[in-house]
């Protein structure tokens, strides 16, 4: 009996995070079809619906990464007052521009816009859309 009362006494005494974290993204999923040489301009909504600010960084990732520029490229976003209720308050707007090389032929780029940060010292996965 005594080592179930020290075992549990043990793991009492480890801190545990109360933090919560979060993002998101809206829109989540694009795709566009366009001519060669044209230049698509979007804005896409962050927002945290975790407890903590976050600091994240925007980029562009895979075949979309030379034509494509995010601004700006890194963000705090606070934490929203009341998570589940939309349109977010605290949110912040990125612009997006894509601007796709010149081509007299149907090409196909795949991409995402990626999304990684910190909250205090947790790290965040990445959101993607």
């Amino acid at each position: 009996m005594k080592k179930g009362i020290f075992i549990f006494f043990l793991l009492s005494l480890i801190p545990t995070a109360h933090a919560i974290v979060g993002l998101g993204v809206a829109p989540s999923k694009v795709n566009y079809t366009v001519e060669g040489g044209d230049i698509i301009t979007d804005h896409y909504l962050f927002y945290n619906p975790g407890t903590d600010p976050i600091h994240i960084t925007i980029a562009p990732e895979g075949q979309i990464t030379p034509f494509t520029s995010v601004t700006p490229a890194t963000l705090e976003i606070q934490p929203e007052p009341n998570p589940e209720k939309l349109p977010p308050t605290n949110g912040k707007i990125i612009t997006v521009r894509y601007h796709t090389p010149p081509s007299t032929h149907p090409q196909k780029y795949t991409g995402m816009i990626a999304a990684t940060g910190k909250a205090g010292t947790i790290t965040l996965g990445e959101d993607k859309g």
